[in-house]
């Protein structure tokens, strides 16, 4: 008799995905929820003006290495775990002191804003944290173990939203999003490094770095350009509007964009080693790339037609009045992300197969000939209304360069990506037009259930295809 086939391992790791998102993005989301309505605008915005500076640092402070790891076959071995995990804990130390002594007080003085200089100078402690759990959780998502890793990021979620609330609770302001950072980093850190079933030699081999260095170089390049692309609208609010509209802006961005970007860092963490166990059968990187396409329409396309049709309502009443101006950048934004996750995760196909030069160009590409003229321009214009415009903008265009990459590189054609998202997309457009023509019409609680379970039902049906 023949034995029974194993669960596919692309179920099993979005299944760990999945519960990673529910657990450490809901109870950010949640936590995020109950600090708009003990903190206002302003705070968040000087977090912002913080954070998004410090997020160029914390986009390169890896080198790319992590993703060299995920993708290297062998990454325990020959001594390239250790040399990157010693070389990044003394980088990401030098960092650290580097955005606490010089960067913070350049950051205040920019903004003629001494508020910034003590949040800034702590902050800069995430660079060596999250250099420090850079090799355990690559290995990790390298072995498959999500598990173990779903838990630690938990953990850390969760003492910082506990730090975070209990301190804005108590009036200390800004200070609340600050602890919440840190903490979370510091345990996660902590954590990983006890449930990975490895220790590092205490050696650092030159040539294992410069074996890594060509990828993890082309890499760092990236994300630090789709650094610059997700983030230029904030930017350039904080430097011409100031503080409070960039705080208004950062939570109509947490509940659209910065939603669907965790869903698609969830599923970037499962589909990475995937594709790059398959970077050289074009049939399979097809396959698995055309399934998680239809499971993250399946999990983001509703979130992002509900933002579209009740953000006012969720803004004024869930939120509070204070937030009233976050509707119509959070519609815009919205659309964008709905434009975004119906092309699916498309640039890790490129990544696992080993060219993330050709990611490098693209996104040069589009945000010095697009993303910066644009959103330099529609905010000056529209203020926070037309930035949220010109990064609707910046990902339609990079998305169709992207699908012509893939097209070249593995056959993939627009009737393929239809036959995978069309379904998924009308499932999601019934459920929402059907929650705002039933809206009064029932008791909450029951519609909520009657389209929850509709939505789960063919959810599941259309996932398993």
């Amino acid at each position: 008799m023949r034995a029974s086939s194993p669960p596919s391992p692309l179920h099993s790791r979005l299944a760990w995905s999945a519960a990673h998102l529910l657990a450490t993005r809901g109870l950010a989301l949640l936590t995020r929820l109950a600090l708009a309505r003990l903190l206002a605008p302003e705070h968040f915005g000087l977090f912002g003006l913080v954070a998004v500076a410090l997020g160029l640092l914390t986009a390169v402070a890896d080198f790319g290495l992590h993703g060299a790891l995920v993708q290297r076959r062998g990454a325990g071995k020959h001594g390239l775990a250790s040399s990157v995990c010693w070389a990044l804990a003394a980088s990401g130390a030098v960092l650290w002191a580097v955005a606490a002594l010089a960067g913070a007080p350049a950051l205040a003085a920019f903004h003629g804003d001494a508020r910034l200089l003590a949040p800034a100078q702590a902050l800069g402690a995430l660079l060596f944290f999250q250099s420090l759990a850079v090799v355990p959780t690559a290995l990790l998502m390298r072995q498959g173990r999500f598990k173990p890793l779903v838990l630690a990021e938990f953990a850390g979620v969760a003492l910082g939203a506990v730090a975070a609330l209990l301190l804005a609770r108590a009036g200390h302001g800004v200070w609340g999003l600050v602890a919440q950072q840190l903490l979370g980093a510091a345990l996660t850190a902590l954590l990983v490094w006890q449930v990975v079933r490895w220790r590092p030699e205490c050696r650092v081999r030159a040539a294992a770095l410069q074996s890594l260095w060509p990828f993890g170089r082309a890499m760092a390049g990236t994300r630090l350009v789709m650094y610059l692309r997700q983030n230029l609208d904030q930017l350039f609010i904080g430097a011409l509007l100031g503080a409070a509209p960039l705080g208004v802006y950062m939570i109509a961005f947490t509940f659209t964009e910065g939603l669907r970007t965790q869903v698609a860092s969830a599923a970037a963490r499962v589909m990475l080693p995937l594709y790059s166990q398959q970077q050289g059968n074009p049939e399979a990187l097809r396959r698995h790339y055309l399934r998680a396409t239809r499971v993250m329409i399946l999990a983001l396309a509703p979130m992002s037609l509900a933002a579209l049709l009740y953000a006012e309502a969720f803004c004024l009443h869930v939120l509070g009045p204070a937030w009233k101006d976050a509707a119509t950048p959070m519609r815009i934004l919205a659309f964008g992300g709905l434009l975004h996750v119906a092309s699916g995760p498309a640039a890790e196909v490129l990544q696992g197969m080993g060219r993330p030069q050709e990611l490098l160009r693209m996104a040069w590409r589009n945000v010095l000939l697009f993303a910066l003229p644009c959103t330099a321009l529609l905010t000056w214009w529209q203020g926070t209304v037309g930035a949220a415009m010109a990064f609707t903008l910046t990902v339609a265009t990079q998305r169709v360069a992207l699908h012509r990459a893939l097209r070249a590189a593995i056959g993939l054609d627009a009737r393929a990506v239809w036959h995978a998202s069309g379904a998924p997309l009308a499932l999601a457009a019934g459920t929402c037009m059907a929650a705002y023509a039933l809206r009064g019409t029932l008791p909450l609680a029951l519609e909520a259930a009657l389209l929850a379970l509709g939505w789960l039902v063919a959810g599941l049906k259309l996932a398993r295809r």
